[in-house]
């Protein structure tokens, strides 16, 4: 059986899938926990906020958080759903 390369790109990709994550739905409070490496050093941060978007399906998909600061601000961050760095947790 002949193998094509988009067979072999779908089992890359399938294999480094985050499959062990609680659904999180629109609406819902989100923490989520950013780890950045800069050098040999390590730091965390953390972004809480509501699940404002999802977008793409698979290993591109991308989770869109809104947080609000007193006075009427607010942000949005775009995260990567299936990045290593990143931890999604309900809050």
């Amino acid at each position: 059986m002949k193998t094509y390369p988009h067979n072999l790109v779908r089992k890359v990709v399938e294999g480094r899938l985050k499959l062990n994550i609680n659904p999180i739905l629109l609406g819902d409070i989100v923490r989520v926990k950013v780890d950045f490496r800069e050098g040999s050093n390590t730091r965390t941060q953390f972004y809480v906020g509501t699940l404002h978007a999802k977008n793409g399906s698979g290993r591109n998909s991308t989770r869109t958080i809104r947080s609000e600061f007193g006075g009427g601000i607010e942000t949005e961050r775009t995260f990567y759903f299936n990045a290593k760095l990143i931890e999604y947790d309900l809050v």
